[in-house]
């Protein structure tokens, strides 16, 4: 083959493999092009949905967020509305009288507590109310033919007697149960408490077929919460320098008036079956009066005229105070100043049968145990008394009633 020709050839095959390589040179770029346009619209498919996958993301969170939110904002509400709920029963328990719950395991049916007191509920449901009410409604008309047969000097029937016993004993049991857990001075001082008292009154009225009705138990509630606050107010103000006088005086006061107002809320109908008139306002008898408080202190002295009063009377108060000579003398002088100013009629006051057996007008009482604290007060004052003697005047716990000597003489 001649040079040119094999020249040519080889330029032939150089300049074929030339192009050969230019297209398959383009070939690749093009590849090469469309690839890094894959790529690109693939990151950008990529690159969007991921964002919207944050975003998605985002709002879900933002969502859980305003979840835990709302969750916790309606279990406050829910909470809030449990208190309030909560709240309003109580309020409703205390301002509307009702029964208290019946014991657990109570063996027979109980006459229901008609008069809630919150913080004596516990202590006033164990007291059988049924009872209480049955004795004194039975109690009130036998004291009444007690009283007739005493006032005009009969002999006591024996069946009377009987059955005043047969109910008194039960009330008894009854007024022990709340006796040191019921403020009160004796069995008879928590018996006249207006807690006790208020559902005593309710339970008689049932007995006796003349239920309260609904006015008549929102007068009675607020009466009794309003005595009851007052009696817990004086006891407040003690301490170890106060006379027991005084706290008899006081505490006898309050259970005088609450009856007083207790009693003003009832219908005339109420009041006499409670109340016949041959009782009415008498130690002992008087079931519905501070008789039956004062009872447990009052002490009769039989004194010939009113110059005893100065003498045997005060010398019952100034017996326990152990005075020297110079003590005596001043003492009397106190015990003549005191005796003159009692009222003329004082030795009067008692002169009738019912007194004679040491059921006494209440409100003798009341005067005598008010007129007792002040000579005994003045007496520690004016002497003056100190130490035991003044302590023994603090502890005296009766009351002085006097009364005419039999016959007239001493």
């Amino acid at each position: 083959m001649s040079g040119k020709v094999l020249a040519g050839a080889v330029v032939g095959a150089v300049a074929g493999f030339a192009a050969c390589w230019v297209a398959v040179v383009r070939d690749h770029d093009l590849a090469r092009e469309q690839s890094v346009a894959a790529e690109r619209a693939t990151a950008e498919k990529l690159a969007s949905a991921a964002d919207a996958a944050s975003k998605h993301e985002t709002r879900a969170s933002e969502a859980e967020r305003k979840l835990r939110d709302a969750s916790a904002a309606l279990a406050a509400v829910q909470e809030r509305l449990a208190a309030a709920d909560a709240k309003l029963r109580d309020l409703e328990s205390a301002a509307k009288p009702g029964p208290a719950p019946k014991p657990d395991g109570a063996k027979e049916a109980r006459n229901p507590q008609a008069f809630s007191f919150p913080d004596r509920d516990e202590i006033l449901g164990q007291v059988d109310w049924r009872i209480v009410g049955t004795s004194l409604a039975k109690m009130g008309p036998l004291c009444a033919k007690f009283a007739e047969e005493l006032a005009k000097g009969g002999e006591l029937p024996p069946e009377v007697v009987g059955e005043l016993q047969r109910h008194n004993g039960p009330l008894v049991t009854q007024a022990l149960r709340v006796m040191g857990k019921v403020p009160g001075t004796g069995a008879n001082g928590a018996f006249t408490h207006p807690v006790f008292s208020v559902n005593a009154l309710a339970a008689a009225l049932d007995a006796l077929g003349m239920p309260l009705t609904e006015s008549q138990s929102a007068s009675l509630l607020g009466i009794a919460r309003r005595y009851a606050a007052e009696d817990a107010q004086r006891l407040a103000g003690y301490d170890e320098r106060t006379f027991q006088l005084r706290k008899l005086v006081e505490e006898g006061s309050i259970r005088s008036r609450f009856l007083a107002d207790a009693l003003g809320a009832l219908t005339n109908e109420q009041r006499d079956a409670l109340r016949p008139a041959a009782t009415r306002d008498r130690t002992s008898l008087d079931l519905w009066s501070s008789g039956i408080f004062w009872s447990q202190f009052a002490r009769p002295v039989r004194l010939a005229d009113r110059e005893k009063l100065q003498s045997e009377f005060c010398r019952s108060l100034v017996t326990g105070l152990k005075l020297d000579e110079a003590g005596q003398a001043r003492a009397e002088a106190v015990r003549a100043s005191w005796a003159a100013a009692l009222p003329a009629d004082t030795l009067k006051r008692a002169e009738d049968p019912l007194s004679a057996m040491n059921m006494f007008p209440v409100a003798f009482v009341e005067e005598m145990a008010a007129a007792e604290l002040a000579l005994a007060e003045r007496l520690a004052a004016e002497l003056p008394l100190s130490g035991d003697a003044l302590a023994a005047a603090r502890r005296i716990q009766f009351v002085l009633v006097p009364l005419p000597a039999a016959g007239g003489d001493d």
